[in-house]
């Protein structure tokens, strides 16, 4: 019988063409089926970052926003209309002709470049209490010299304490003032205010902050108005006192918070050819400078809005670059 030519290692001429066929065939699987899960762990991975951007995103911005109570009636920033963002109707009901609110920070078309800034102030987190205070405790005992809101150390023996070198700390009034009281519903209260760093804590005095932005416009505490026609500045802690509202009868008492200045921008950055928006949000340091992080990225516009200044409550809009376009164009629209 004719046998089949048997190789060297013991198999036959056919059997290694069949393995030699067969383990291309694995081969070339192998290599589609590592291909497909390669692709599909990118895409996981993208999934997975984008999840967790958002979930940074969403956890830092509903915080700040949870905190921003000190921000309204006393910080004077320009909406998108040109009105006061932070206007705050807590005694009455907003009857004016338009009772909402808009800022919107849009990416700028060249790199590098970045939207207008919008600020805020929060309550510190590292001290969230706010005191009662009484101006009484700040001045000599006759009344008349002021000596500093920690007299006596006051304020440094509280435990906890806000009397901590670096600290920010926003003195307000109990009262709010309009400059006419018989538009309750048309026009929203302010609040007298003062906002100052704590340098070292032997200081006495704190330093006044006026909260300016790039451009050195000044977004802060208005000018308020007690008496029409008397325009007053609360640029030291002795002016504040002097000029605050009162009520008689009624205890002539503050509220004292620490807090901090955040301000968030869009700046345009390029990646791989393609331009698109980062959200930045910077803390405001006893330096004057910002410490910024990127907070969300490929966005193009994010919007700070109120539907009704009656309630002391802000929403974002947060509009993300299109994907299709990010691919197709390379642009974000």
């Amino acid at each position: 019988m004719k046998r089949t030519r048997i190789n060297e290692q013991g198999f036959s001429l056919a059997e290694v063409m069949v393995a030699a066929g067969l383990a291309g065939v694995v081969f070339l699987f192998a290599t589609q089926f590592f291909t497909i899960v390669n692709k599909d762990s990118e895409k996981s991975k993208d999934r997975l970052l984008k999840s967790l951007n958002k979930l940074q995103f969403e956890q830092i911005i509903r915080y700040d926003l949870s905190a921003a109570k000190p921000s309204f009636g006393t910080m004077d920033y320009p909406d998108d209309k040109d009105q006061n963002f932070f206007d705050y109707f807590f005694d009455a009901p907003c009857a004016a002709a338009d009772c909402t609110r808009e800022v919107t920070l849009e990416m700028p078309a060249t790199e590098g470049a970045y939207s207008k800034s919008f600020y805020m102030m929060i309550t510190d987190n590292l001290f969230k209490k706010e005191l009662v205070y009484d101006p009484k405790e700040a001045y000599s005992s006759s009344g008349l010299t002021f000596d500093s809101i920690n007299r006596n150390n006051i304020l440094g023996l509280l435990t906890p304490s806000p009397w901590d070198a670096g600290s920010l700390m926003l003195l307000y009034s109990k009262y709010a003032v309009r400059d006419d009281s018989t538009k309750y519903d048309l026009e929203p209260p302010k609040l007298v205010s003062y906002l100052g760093w704590l340098i070292d804590v032997n200081n006495k005095s704190l330093k006044y902050e006026p909260i300016k932005d790039d451009k050195e416009a000044i977004y802060y505490f208005r000018g308020t108005k007690p008496v029409p026609g008397t325009d007053i500045s609360t640029n030291t802690e002795d002016k504040f006192f002097r000029n605050i509202p009162y009520l008689e009868g009624l205890p002539t008492e503050v509220y004292l918070s620490r807090v901090k200045i955040v301000r968030f921008r869009v700046q345009t950055i390029k990646e791989k050819g393609i331009l698109y928006g980062k959200v930045l949000r910077g803390t405001k340091n006893v330096g004057g400078d910002y410490r910024e992080i990127a907070i969300a990225d490929k966005v193009k516009l994010l919007k700070f809005q109120r539907s009704n200044i009656s309630t002391p409550q802000i929403t974002i809009n947060l509009q993300s670059c299109d994907k299709k376009e990010l691919e197709e164009k390379r642009l974000c629209l």
